[in-house]
């Protein structure tokens, strides 16, 4: 069988994609880190003496720290894995220590995820939380690769004052995102929250605590309040690297009334790549080609 430069050259074309010429990336970072996050208690409005639960200078009850969803998945091209903590401590006063992990790789992506704490608000140096998730797809031609990531760490420390006082909250953060595009077509989206907020705790039903007296949020308060918490971005690299320090001031806590601090953390990530039309319409030229080239020699 003769075959002109035409079909040659759709021929070679579509053995190169047959070889399987990767020709797509996607790149979806995001990560939250919390360092020193204190809940630090003072017996005076100037803040000159602290108090110390855990010693016993200041009397708290009710303490508890529960880990509600505290969980990472990932899933790459419908393969799942999750590992999950949800649980309450049974000594408030002590070290918490806790590291989840999620990873899994294959020759074209590979995804990956973590949530930890270790520390305690209650206790002098704080906690220090991290959550992370990274997925990176390559595709090829006509193939389609495709990974997410599931991330979320969600914490809630319980007190009951029993006396008044002044409570600080403090705590360092750093937030990073990069979403890199690299094809037509591929996709990439990253999504994430991270608020921290301080409040007297629901009572009755229904709930009808007031407002918190402190909140912290990374897209109201810092990346403007028409931020969605997401970006989705298609051959248009996205980046973003922002930190700093927080501090509430003094707020004054009533003895007797139950309070929570909450910390939210979600760092999800996906990523895609699909067939490329353009590629495929390459391929059904060339079996065209060859096709044409078969009737020739059958005449």
């Amino acid at each position: 069988m003769k075959l002109n430069k035409l079909t040659k050259g759709l021929f070679a074309a579509t053995a190169m994609m047959a070889a399987g010429v990767a020709n797509a990336d996607v790149l979806s970072e995001v990560s939250i880190d919390v360092q020193n996050l204190q809940l630090s208690v003072f017996a005076d409005a100037a803040g000159t003496t602290q108090l110390f639960p855990g010693d016993g200078s200041y009397t708290l009850s009710g303490v508890g720290i529960d880990f509600n969803g505290t969980s990472v998945s990932t899933t790459l091209n419908g393969n799942g894995d999750t590992e999950g903590y949800a649980a309450a401590t049974q000594n408030p006063f002590v070290p918490v220590i806790f590291d989840l992990n999620s990873n899994q790789s294959s020759p074209l992506a590979s995804v990956d995820s973590n949530a930890s704490i270790t520390g305690n608000i209650f206790l002098p140096g704080g906690a220090t939380g991290s959550t992370s998730s990274s997925t990176d797809v390559g595709g090829y031609n006509f193939g389609e690769t495709n990974s997410q990531i599931s991330n979320s760490l969600q914490a809630a420390f319980n007190f009951t004052a029993q006396q008044d006082a002044f409570v600080q909250v403090s705590f360092d953060w750093l937030f990073d995102v990069l979403v890199d595009v690299t094809w037509s077509g591929g996709s990439g989206n990253a999504d994430w929250a991270f608020e921290v907020t301080l409040g007297e705790k629901c009572s009755g039903i229904p709930c009808n605590a007031p407002a918190p007296i402190y909140s912290f949020d990374l897209n109201d308060d810092v990346l403007g309040a028409s931020a969605t918490g997401q970006v989705n971005q298609v051959g248009n690299p996205f980046a973003g690297n922002i930190g700093g320090v927080q501090d509430s001031g003094l707020l004054e806590l009533m003895g007797g009334r139950q309070y929570e601090l909450i910390i939210v953390q979600n760092a999800n990530t996906s990523a895609a790549s699909v067939s490329e039309p353009m590629s495929l319409a390459m391929f059904g030229l060339g079996l065209l080609g060859l096709a044409g080239a078969a009737r020739r020699k059958a005449k």
